[in-house]
């Protein structure tokens, strides 16, 4: 019997700053959490880097607001952080979390599969991105 497919990623786009410091988090995660370290990595080999000023203005980065929809479930609005600043109670998540790593470099109308931290198979669906003060909102069909 042959493994179902794997749902396709969509194209991401991360900053040179944000990937080389990401590379090193998913260095030290490995010794932790390696699930995670891979699913980083893995993220980080498939995202296309560019220069810092040449990140578009709408995708998930450290510091962004998102608001993401699971399957059909309800919409939740998050800020991605580095795990120093993290705070659930605050709405303020991880980037090295498993959902944070999922958003990473997303923009809004892209989906995108997971894992769970109970490891179900998941997928979510960005609505919409706050970096600074410009909201982006889900407006298009992007893959």
């Amino acid at each position: 019997m042959s493994k179902p497919a794997s749902p396709r990623k969509p194209r991401i786009v991360l900053s040179r700053t944000d990937h080389d410091i990401l590379l090193n988090f998913s260095e030290t995660l490995e010794r932790s959490h390696p699930e995670s370290a891979r699913f980083l990595s893995d993220e980080l080999i498939r995202a296309a880097v560019v220069e810092d000023a040449a990140v578009p203005a709408d995708a998930v980065r450290p510091g962004s607001s998102v608001t993401y929809r699971i399957e059909d479930g309800e919409s939740k609005t998050i800020r991605l952080v580095y795990p120093a600043n993290a705070n659930i109670d605050a709405g303020d998540v991880s980037i090295l979390s498993p959902v944070g790593i999922a958003l990473l470099g997303l923009r809004p109308n892209q989906t995108m599969p997971w894992r769970d931290v109970s490891g179900k198979q998941r997928t979510l669906l960005v609505v919409a991105v706050t970096n600074g003060d410009e909201p982006f909102v889900n407006s298009g069909s992007r893959k």
